[in-house]
């Protein structure tokens, strides 16, 4: 099976998604360009004039389901997102066979390309300089963040807190939030696969509409439910959504490469329900699911 194979920055926080490979033979290369500018303007000239001939019509009321509507879904590029764990957590015990069941469903699907979660090689650069606390560092610190530093002691202050504190904070959440049912289950699951040497049930939990609301309301509901002050709950939500939507704008941007393609996104289980809601809008996108016979 020939795939192009994509690489994305596990992201966090803010920061940005890293770069796309995009392969030499682009089928939105040069020459590809000018005709295909040319027939969109003769494409956007005739629906323009039968536009205006027939008037309103019963359009829908909003404007990208409009446009979704001009696209049939049998036609539309697939996207299918998958969610998994991290296999490091059972390195010890991973087997490749152990995918054998997970790979058939795949190939069912066929993808013209994959995305998949990684580190380019300048942003592990980066963390390595980081890591070791080079001048550099320090240079971009004195030069565009000296006034941030000299204010923070004292926001700190107003606050009463520290990053340390803060960070206890956040991670009594989290644990908070790991304790629901649906972690428990889906470990107990693991455990059982392993035995048994076949993880296709674990993933099958992962990708069901189920666990998803479960997950997504014991990660990020507590969020809208502590009301902290001056609103960092609110804010650590809107940076995950922020950190997602700028996923799905990459995996976007491989779908464009291959209009009526299958794009495979391999990506971890807590960023699927917001993948595939933001994909879902698109107006040449239909987003799939794995087959779970």
């Amino acid at each position: 099976m020939n795939f192009s194979i994509y690489c994305y920055v596990y992201s966090y926080g803010v920061s940005d998604i890293g770069g796309l490979v995009v392969p030499k033979k682009s089928p939105l290369g040069a020459p590809f360009i000018l005709p295909a500018a040319v027939a969109l303007a003769i494409s956007f000239l005739i629906f323009a004039s039968v536009s205006s001939a027939q008037g309103n019509g019963s359009q829908p009321d909003d404007a990208i389901r409009g446009l979704q509507a001009l696209q049939p879904e049998a036609v539309r590029t697939r996207v299918l997102v998958l969610a998994t764990f991290h296999l490091r957590q059972i390195e010890k015990t991973f087997k490749p066979q152990m995918l054998d069941s997970l790979r058939a469903r795949l190939e069912q699907f066929r993808p013209d390309a994959i995305c998949v979660e990684s580190l380019s090689g300048s942003r592990t650069r980066e963390f390595e300089l980081r890591t070791e606390a080079g001048p550099f560092y320090r240079e971009v610190l004195d030069g565009f963040a000296s006034r941030h530093r000299k204010m923070a002691p004292i926001a700190l202050s107003l606050l009463k807190t520290s990053p340390e504190a803060a960070a206890a904070r956040v991670r009594e959440l989290l644990a908070a939030a790991s304790k629901a049912a649906v972690y428990a289950e889906a470990e107990k699951l693991l455990k059982d696969c392993i035995e048994k040497g076949d993880l296709w049930p674990q993933y099958a939990l992962l990708n069901s509409p189920p666990y998803a609301r479960a997950d997504v309301n014991a990660q990020w509901g507590v969020f809208l439910r502590t009301h902290f002050p001056g609103g960092p709950d609110r804010a650590r939500l809107g940076l995950w959504e922020n950190r997602n939507l700028k996923i799905a704008a990459r995996i976007r941007a491989v779908a464009a490469l291959h209009p009526g393609g299958h794009i495979l996104v391999i990506y971890g289980a807590a960023h699927k329900p917001f993948l595939d809601a933001y994909l879902s809008m698109m107006a040449d996108v239909k987003v799939g699911q794995v087959e779970k016979r």
